[in-house]
């Protein structure tokens, strides 16, 4: 058994408060916290009051912190987006591996930066995309990677969320950036990270919507591979429900949700069902989650699925997705822009 390494957390209410619990209370053999950070005084001590952790310290600066704890290792940031680019240049600037809550930077051309940095400093930058660490998205990842049943051809991923109210630093577009940021990196990882040839975006604000921008967001995206993909992610949705799609040449592979729980892929061929898969098994699941990607990454020196030279594929999905609903048109991609 290795020692947990010890990281600093900036960013420990809300989102980091769920964050720093499952870091306790599920990695507390991989991950020990030494210093919180935040802007807010009284989130640190709430944070510093949770059981085992009265003597953390706690900070207004990363850099303060930094500074203060040479023997870190690792840093978590789950602050808002717009906050993750300096935090990041920070913590690699001090020699640390880094974790970022999603999405990377609302910027494409700083993610590429940020990235830039990562591998001259040899430190590992993994974002906290869940969604494709599921055992049923492990298991969809493996058939089409086995091309099971043919070659995939079409990607219909929808994903109808219901959540009324914006959150504290709703920033625009959330549709993309908030959800589909974890829509777009499955279809990706579904996919083995295709180069992008083509995206088309369209959303609208609903007469119901508290929200300051776009709340229901399609994109339909052509990939260098010839797979199309439509993707439509919601906010203002009276209800949550969630399908995932893929059209292969020799049958089609359907996962379908209420709420959030989901637990088979349907195998279907004609109007019929041939086959009912489930997730992948316990044991074959080595990376359950973003939290043990960051420590193999780390302690191994190997790549892993949500790594910051692969999550930019997904960044620059929404960067062109953007686009196009800023511009109306089609944001077309040349083979050398591609990768």
């Amino acid at each position: 058994m290795t020692k947990p390494i010890p990281f600093i957390q900036v960013g420990v209410a809300n989102r980091g408060a769920t964050v720093l619990w499952d870091l306790r209370e599920r990695y507390a053999d991989h991950f020990a916290p030494v210093a919180f950070v935040d802007v807010e005084p009284t989130f640190v001590d709430a944070a510093r009051s949770q059981t085992g952790m009265a003597n953390v310290s706690g900070h207004h600066r990363l850099t303060d912190a930094l500074a203060a704890h040479p023997e870190v290792e690792a840093v978590f940031i789950v602050t808002p987006a717009a906050f993750h680019a300096q935090y990041i240049r920070d913590a690699l600037a001090a020699g640390k591996h880094v974790w970022v809550e999603k999405p990377l930077t609302y910027s494409y051309t700083e993610a590429q930066e940020l990235a830039q940095l990562a591998a001259k400093h040899k430190r590992a930058v993994v974002i906290g995309n869940q969604y494709q660490y599921h055992p049923l998205e492990r298991q969809l990842q493996r058939v089409l990677a086995e091309e099971r049943y043919g070659q995939p051809v079409f990607v219909q991923y929808l994903h109808h969320r219901h959540r009324p109210e914006m959150r504290a630093f709703t920033g625009p577009y959330p549709a993309l950036w908030e959800q589909g940021v974890h829509s777009l990196n499955s279809v990706l990882a579904f996919l083995g990270n295709p180069a992008l040839r083509s995206v088309y975006a369209q959303g609208l604000k609903p007469p119901h919507s508290t929200y300051r921008s776009d709340t229901f967001t399609s994109t339909l995206t052509d990939f260098a591979n010839g797979v199309q993909a439509y993707v439509l992610n919601t906010f203002d949705s009276h209800r949550t429900d969630w399908q995932i799609r893929v059209e292969c040449t020799e049958a089609a592979l359907l996962i379908e949700a209420k709420g959030w729980e989901r637990d088979r892929i349907q195998v279907l061929k004609g109007d019929t069902l041939v086959e009912t898969l489930g997730p992948i098994a316990a044991h074959e699941n080595t990376l359950p989650d973003p939290y043990a990607a960051f420590h193999h990454a780390i302690t191994s020196g190997e790549s892993v699925p949500t790594a910051i030279d692969v999550n930019l594929k997904t960044i620059q999905w929404i960067d062109a997705a953007v686009k196009s609903l800023e511009t109306g048109e089609v944001v077309r991609f040349s083979e050398k822009s591609r990768d």
